[in-house]
């Protein structure tokens, strides 16, 4: 039968649902044992394999609007992105500080873009760190990742899911993990459910309202209008819709060429890229994907 492998996709925020769907497998006592990730796909491919899992997911649901903008997020004067992602390093050296590839029980591959030549480039050999912030780099949003010379950017851009890298490292029986449909499905003219922050996050935010007021209300009022429902959408889902729809075109064409056994599609779609603040939802779509296409996967291990 050969060993397991599990390519888990990019996908921004919608990635969380990979956590719950490593966590039901092995609720069915099935562990992958070869895993490649791409962009968010990695970065929860390296908690699985460091055994650091249970730890993402509880940073991960402790996320709200607040701890997001101010913890991870150092937005500034774009030059090549948005965010300069410094603290996301800081983040990913709390979580595996020093951890290598050579160091891990379950082998992964983590899959980045070359931004000159579109090469793609594969990790798994070297510091888990630099690999990560390299493949979850979306263009425009994060600043590349410089490595070697190289300037680096989202592997979704040339390999979404990475069937073929799990299956270059020896898988015989391959799962594969699609956070990305359903997304672009989305109705502009259908209203996405409620989600005003309330309780603590929602009288800081409007502490925070009241203070921008008095120092620049007419910047507040940008500010404001910036996430304020529009058909029209802002700079940040303009890029994310973008990516999108390139990694879903890639996507379909690879995946014609080296199919999983079996693809799981958690029910994500109507989650936008920065939805982190919503990972208990993220999680459990993944954890029920599982569940309901147990039947099929144990039909693929048997």
């Amino acid at each position: 039968m050969g060993k397991l492998g599990i390519a888990l996709g990019s996908g921004g925020a919608r990635g969380l649902a990979h956590i719950g769907v490593l966590e039901e497998l092995a609720a069915m006592d099935i562990k992958p044992e070869l895993v490649a990730g791409t962009s968010i796909g990695s970065l929860v491919g390296a908690g699985y394999c460091t055994g650091h899992l249970e730890e993402m997911k509880a940073l991960a649901l402790e996320m709200d609007v607040r701890t997001f903008l101010f913890r991870f997020m150092d937005f500034g004067i774009p030059h090549s992105g948005i965010i300069e992602g410094k603290r996301i390093n800081e983040m990913l050296e709390e979580l595996m500080p020093e951890a290598t590839f050579e160091e891990l029980k379950i082998p992964l591959r983590c899959i980045a873009t070359e931004l000159k030549t579109g090469e793609e480039i594969t990790f798994s050999t070297g510091k888990l760190q630099p690999a990560i912030r390299a493949s979850i780099s979306i263009p425009g949003v994060f600043s590349p990742a410089q490595h070697e010379g190289k300037l680096l950017v989202d592997g979704g851009l040339v390999n979404p899911i990475p069937v073929d890298q799990v299956r270059d490292m020896g898988a015989g029986i391959i799962l594969a993990v699609d956070v990305n449909h359903g997304c672009l499905q989305r109705q502009v003219d259908t209203p996405r459910k409620s989600r005003k922050p309330s309780g603590k996050l929602g009288d800081w935010l409007t502490k925070l309202e009241d203070k921008w007021r008095e120092k620049d209300p007419d910047q507040l009022a940008k500010i404001k209008d910036w996430f304020e429902p529009n058909p029209i959408p802002n700079l940040v889902d303009v890029m994310g819709d973008t990516i999108h729809i390139i990694e879903n075109q890639i996507g379909r064409i690879r995946l014609k060429i080296d199919k999983p056994d079996l693809m799981l599609t958690p029910e994500v779609g109507d989650m936008e890229m920065f939805d982190f603040h919503h990972a208990d939802e993220i999680i459990e779509a993944g954890r029920r994907c599982v569940r309901e296409n147990a039947e099929k996967i144990r039909e693929c291990l048997s």
